[in-house]
């Protein structure tokens, strides 16, 4: 599961463990949106500003912005 919020940053969660993954860093003001690519392993996340930043959430790298 994903979640964001004003600061910009979107948590990686385990659902079954309730235990965050990690925290992916935007650069964005404040996060309005995420969603996960259909086989999971990349994320997407809109900014209020405009930005739209694409993770991969295996290596936390961006894929592109």
């Amino acid at each position: 599961m994903a979640s964001a919020g004003e600061d910009g940053a979107t948590n990686l969660w385990d659902v079954g463990t309730q235990r965050e993954l990690r925290t992916l860093k935007t650069g964005a003001n404040g996060i309005n949106s995420a969603a996960y690519s259909p086989d999971g392993t990349t994320l997407a996340a809109a900014g209020h500003d405009g930005t739209v930043v694409v993770w991969d959430v295996i290596t936390a790298v961006y894929c592109m912005s």
